[in-house]
């Protein structure tokens, strides 16, 4: 049995699910040798294939091999598909000529072109030309759209623009998505309004969806209690979190050593975190290793005082280890960045 077109597309769509760029191109190139034309669908799954792993060259160059080719059209999908290849990589300028292009094969962009089209500008702190892009996107503008929009002010520190956009997405009726919500508070956090962020946080928790609060929703509502101290207030937001990450942990954490609180309580926070699993201080290749270097100051004053407070008290076997060897142990602490960080670099 010969191989047709509809199977080298299912084969595509596998490795596109299974993240295999190099397969999905060799089994176009494949088709072609076969005396068959690849139809749009394959081209763009093999483009979408690249993009997702983060191969935004690859893509762009199938897309342009696709434009050249006379046996097929590109879609509205391709230049979807191309996007989001820029989207991913911040080529926000390939992605504007990308945009351009289209009325050339007489093709509508739609919601998802401008959406990865103002991701790409995002990506590069081109906030205005990302609002610039919302604005020529008109009712093709949806929820999608404007999330990428307000990332993108609160990647140039733009708060008050990203509350304009904010404020457009519940004038049309639209309940406010995680990536909204977040995108918002952030653009206020990095543009030095902290206050508006826990502000927003505020209102916003009681007027969306109780699943557009995640976690990293309440991580960015706590990062913005550290700038001032409010630790009680960081207790509150972290006991709504329904699933506390490292990052919840790690930031407030930090809130309780900038206001300044007495070591117990951080020790107790840290406690709560090793018991949940959200923390592991120990090697695990090698025991009595504390490995470290992945952990902020705070968090690795925490884990030191904690094992030797253990230690001390029995709790932990090396604290029996201690007993045996006369008072004397070995624990060896790795902090900072070694030659096993990633770049090799240390400091």
């Amino acid at each position: 049995i010969r191989p047709n077109e509809f199977s080298y597309g299912t084969l595509i769509s596998a490795c596109e699910l299974g993240s295999q760029w190099r397969d999905a191109i060799q089994a176009l190139r494949a088709c072609g040798t076969q005396a068959l034309h690849p139809s749009a669908v394959v081209y763009n799954t093999t483009i979408s294939a690249c993009a997702k792993s983060t191969q935004w060259q690859r893509s762009l160059n199938l897309f342009a091999t696709m434009l050249r080719a006379r046996h097929v059209q590109p879609t509205t999908i391709s230049y979807n598909a191309s996007l989001n290849a820029c989207a991913t990589a911040g080529k926000w300028t390939i992605a504007l000529s990308i945009l351009d292009g289209m009325p050339a094969f007489k093709i509508i962009p739609d919601s998802t072109t401008y959406g990865s089209a103002i991701s790409a500008c995002g990506e590069a702190s081109q906030w205005l030309r990302a609002l610039l892009l919302l604005d020529d996107a008109g009712p093709a503008a949806d929820l999608v759209c404007m999330s990428a929009a307000i990332a993108a002010c609160a990647k140039g520190q733009q708060w008050a623009a990203a509350l304009d956009v904010l404020s457009a997405v519940r004038g049309q009726g639209w309940a406010p998505s995680a990536t909204c919500l977040n995108a918002a508070m952030n653009a206020c956090e990095r543009g030095g309004r902290w206050d508006f962020s826990l502000e927003l946080f505020g209102r916003l928790r009681h007027g969306c969806h109780d699943d557009a609060l995640d976690t990293s929703t309440l991580n960015v509502a706590l990062q913005a209690c550290v700038h001032g101290a409010l630790w009680e207030r960081a207790m509150e937001i972290m006991d709504e979190a329904r699933q506390p990450d490292e990052v919840t942990f790690t930031i407030v954490a930090g809130v309780l050593a900038t206001a300044g609180r007495p070591l117990a309580e951080s020790l107790a926070l840290y406690r709560r975190a090793l018991y949940e699993g959200t923390f592991d201080h120990w090697d695990a290749s090698e025991q009595g290793v504390m490995d470290l270097h992945r952990f902020t100051v705070e968090v690795a004053r925490l884990a030191v005082c904690t094992v030797l407070l253990d230690i001390l008290s029995g709790l932990h076997p090396l604290g029996s280890r201690r007993r045996q060897l006369g008072g004397e142990l070995e624990l060896v602490i790795i902090v900072g960045r070694g030659n096993h960080s990633e770049g090799g670099e240390s400091r």
